[in-house]
């Protein structure tokens, strides 16, 4: 305690110690920094559409073959309607043919 005390006189101790006198964020709150999103919907309050599940992905049908260069921060993307080993390399042929080497 005479750290604290120490603190509130105006004294340095406290930034000696491990953390510099800060305290400990406590995850248990509603304004915990992990784990909350800021304007989450709930799941609950989700439209109808998600629930019928008609858009790609349904019953497995299609699928997007994607190539992410995060140092060059671009993407490539391509729908393809199964996922098949022919159908994934003449994609990637198709959209890697415009890239420079």
């Amino acid at each position: 305690m005479v750290i604290w005390v120490d603190k509130q006189a105006g004294g340095t101790l406290y930034k000696h110690l491990r953390h510099h006198g800060k305290r400990y964020n406590k995850r248990s709150s509603l304004k915990a920094g992990r784990g909350c999103i800021p304007g989450r919907v709930d799941i609950s309050e989700r439209p109808q559409i998600v629930e019928s599940k008609s858009r790609l992905g349904a019953k497995h049908q299609g699928v997007i073959v994607t190539y992410v260069d995060r140092h060059w921060k671009f993407a490539l993307l391509k729908k393809l309607e199964h996922k098949e080993a022919a159908l994934v390399v003449a994609a990637t042929l198709e959209k890697m043919k415009g890239l420079p080497h």
